[in-house]
């Protein structure tokens, strides 16, 4: 059978699981994606396959940046599940609000019972013990487990992400941003801004990297725009970038825009734009200066 890329399931059943209303911690969520990483181990072991072992770059995270790590995990997931003749769930469009750890503990707890269901595919018979409850773990750690956890599913044979991808993510947050830039009555003309041709993963980027660096601005200036814990890019790469990396932090800025809608009262749901073939790093590039064109208006709107 063709593997199918990771593009059609990743927005269109990247969703969340529904979103928790019970008092949790991130000492749950971690413990829940430890059982996950757990489970895995197992099916890369019947698998003949391994994860890379160098160590990952420590994100500081929100709650609201852990729970889109875990969508795109979730959408591996289901195209996991896929390859291996089972069924894919969909889940609903991301409601606005203020991520909470029982929002991610509910993604987590549904993906850790989707892996589970795939124990009879490689043949495997033998339990997991529940891991004890751990104490002191914040979002930061989470994340840092989620990334381990994206790694062990990528060894399983998982296809990579290309730029179809990470467009429909930023293009996506464009539409997101649309959304406030209506709210707060704010004009722009994206057709203003042109096409580009002969850019790079490092391109796409370091213009992503430049939209938090706007978003962050943008929230400390005006308190119409300040979110929960504020706006804070991650630690910036130099080197060996690809498609993976620019996802990751528009992930993180759709978490991040996310907010900015809840601070200005939108109430308009998050939907993911449909996934569009043949798109290049310039395509993803140019969508990403929309999104700053959207939030440089929203900026002038506060100075003026």
């Amino acid at each position: 059978m063709k593997l199918h890329r990771l593009a059609p399931v990743f927005m269109a059943l990247l969703a969340a699981a529904p979103l928790q209303a019970q008092e949790e911690t991130p000492n749950h969520v971690f413990q829940s994606a430890d059982m996950i990483h757990q489970e895995l181990l197992l099916l890369n072991e019947a698998n003949f396959s391994e994860a890379p072992t160098q160590q990952l770059p420590r994100i500081q995270a929100l709650p609201r940046h852990v729970f889109q790590r875990a969508r795109i995990i979730w959408a591996k997931v289901q195209l996991l599940r896929f390859m291996n003749g089972l069924p894919t769930r969909s889940i609903d469009p991301l409601p606005v609000r203020d991520v909470q750890p029982a929002d991610v503990k509910g993604i987590v707890d549904s993906i850790l019972a989707d892996i589970r269901e795939l124990r009879p595919a490689y043949s495997i018979t033998q339990d997991v013990a529940e891991t004890t409850l751990p104490q002191g773990k914040t979002p930061t750690d989470v994340l840092a487990h989620l990334a381990m956890i994206d790694r062990e599913i990528d060894a399983l044979g998982v296809p990579g992400i290309v730029p179809n991808d990470v467009y429909q993510v930023a293009a996506t947050l464009v539409r997101d941003l649309e959304t406030v830039t209506e709210h707060m009555d704010v004009s722009v003309d994206l057709n203003a801004i042109e096409p580009v041709l002969g850019k790079s993963p490092a391109d796409a980027y370091n213009n992503a990297y430049a939209l938090l660096a706007d978003l962050q601005a943008l929230s400390t200036a005006d308190q119409r725009f300040s979110v929960t814990g504020g706006i804070e890019p991650p630690q910036q790469k130099s080197s060996d970038i690809t498609p993976s990396d620019v996802i990751f932090l528009l992930g993180r800025g759709l978490a991040d825009v996310g907010a900015v809608k809840y601070a200005t009262g939108v109430t308009t749901v998050t939907v993911d734009v449909p996934l569009e073939g043949g798109k290049t790093p310039s395509d993803v590039f140019h969508v990403i200066e929309q999104a700053r064109g959207l939030v440089a208006a929203l900026s002038a709107s506060s100075n003026g």
